[in-house]
This record gives structure tokens, sequence and C-alpha cells, in this order.
């Protein structure tokens, strides 16, 4: 057989080759072309950056003149924390308003969101920011390093379901733990948290309207200190998680209130109030890495 026919031959067997070959990418190619979205959740990304403007509220739970800013940073994701290797670290830094504004407090948390659901680790430093805020409706700043803090055993609590309906009521968490609060002495702490998904709704921020899942906790909270006795008292709080596939919003939390919690006549002290606090978001900055 002569060279120029095997050329022949080879290039009449390579043609329907190649036009299955480019078939066969055609078709893959408009596969991936009509593949739906996937639709961008709620999550946290290291370098995710959110400022809001907070401001104390009043025993109708307006706000006051009394505003500041937060800041909520994630400094890291792929924690191990509480036997989750899936946390996420966060730093909630807070600073007084005015012209030279100055950083007040940083608070450390830790999340963790999975199957549509977050978690938040409910540690010493989640007591502390309780302690601190009951002290402060007493007139007085308390340091948590400087508490001693024990009976607290740490754990993971469901506080959110990221889903359009709204929901069952979520596991109750109990926790308690004592510290020693200067000028007061020893303070005792029992603690009873539920929550719930509320559903979809709607929250304006300024000219901007973001969709958000609302969820609801509620903390039932037994104060004993010495001289008073117990004091029982209630918190509720609200946390809107944005929904970033509709209109825009942000992959983050879009506004949270903790409402003020107002106690009966104390023999000695008197009515204490224990101011609340609303966040709205003012801006967002995405991080990079999950």
């Amino acid at each position: 057989m002569k060279p120029q026919q095997i050329s022949r031959k080879q290039s009449r067997l390579s043609f329907p080759l190649v036009l299955a070959a480019l078939l066969l990418t055609m078709l893959a190619s408009s596969c991936e072309l009509f593949q739906p979205a996937q639709a961008d959740k709620f999550g946290y990304r290291t370098g995710d950056y959110t400022v809001y403007d907070a401001a104390e509220l009043d025993t109708n739970n307006n706000p006051t003149a009394r505003t500041y800013r937060v800041s909520r940073t994630v400094v890291r994701t792929g924690v191990t924390v509480g036997g989750q290797s899936d946390a996420v670290l966060l730093r909630d830094s807070t600073f007084t308003s005015g012209a030279s504004p100055r950083l007040a407090s940083v608070d450390t948390l830790y999340y963790r969101v999975a199957n549509d659901e977050v978690f938040y680790y409910f540690d010493i430093n989640a007591i502390g920011r309780i302690i601190r805020r009951i002290a402060s409706s007493f007139g007085t700043t308390v340091d948590i390093n400087a508490l001693g803090v024990t009976g607290l055993e740490p754990k993971w609590i469901k506080i959110a379901e990221l889903r359009d309906a709204a929901g069952m009521d979520f596991p109750t968490a109990d926790f308690s733990a004592s510290g020693m609060i200067p000028m007061f002495g020893s303070l005792s702490v029992g603690l009873k948290i539920t929550g719930k998904n509320q559903g979809v709704v709607t929250q304006a921020v300024g000219s901007n309207s973001y969709r958000a899942h609302r969820q609801a906790q509620s903390y039932a909270i037994s104060t004993s200190l010495p001289f008073i006795g117990t004091i029982r008292s209630s918190s509720n709080l609200e946390t809107d998680y944005g929904i970033p596939a509709q209109q825009n919003t942000p992959r983050t939390i879009i506004r949270l209130q903790e409402n003020t919690v107002v106690l009966p006549n104390i023999p000695v002290v008197g009515r204490v109030i224990a101011p609340g606090e609303r966040r709205t978001i003012s801006s967002f900055r995405a991080g990079t890495t999950f």
C-alpha cells in the first residue's frame, strides 16, 4: 500500500472522531451554561468587616442620644473550639462617639454555620458581657479577667435557623456562673436561653431595603447579690441575618437589637435599668477566604 493511500484512510477515519469530540465539547459547555446559579448564602469569610451605628435604648426600646459605633471583624475561620473544627473567630470593637472616638471595649466571639443553622459558643466572654451589663446598671465597670468567674460550662447553642418559613423553638440552653464585683461582692448569674426563627422580613436601613432571616432569642436571668437577694429579669434579642441572594443584601448581620431590662425596686439600691442596644449596619466589606 502506498504512503499516500494510508494518509487518505487516516483522514477519512479522523473526521468523524473530530466531529464527535466537537459535539461532546459543545454539549458539555451548554450544560455548564444552563446550570442554575448557586445562591449566595449567609456565612463568614476571613476578613469580613462590618461597621454598625449603635445606640443605647430607653425603657420603651427607642434609641437615645447615647450613640457609638461597633465594628465586627472575622479574624479567622476553620478554628477548633468546643469540639467543632469549623468555628469562626470574630472580634467586636466598640468605639465612643464624637470627633475623637476612642476604643471602649473589645469582645471575642465564636460562631459556626452548618446546614443553614447558626451556632454561638457561649463561654466566659459571653457571660462576661452579661455581668458587665448588669454592673453598668449599678454605675460601675467590670474587668471580666478580674472577676474570677467560676461554674460556667461553655457549650455551643443554636441561635439561628436561616430558612424562609418560621420554625419551631430551638433547644433550651441553661447556664450558671458566679464572680466577684467590686463594692458588691459575689455575684451569681443563672441563664435560660431559648430562640426561634421568625421567617423572612424586609429591613429598611436608610434609603436601602434588605431581606433578612429574623431570629428571636429570650434570656431568663436570675441574679443573686449579697444583702439584696435574688433578682429575676428577662431580656429579648432580635437579629436579622442578611439574605445576600435578594435585593443586593450584604452577607452579614443587618440589624441586632437587645431590649432594655427594667428591674423592680430593690432595697437600698432602688430601681435598676440595664439599657438595651440597637445596632444597624453602616457598611460592609467582604472578606475572601472561607
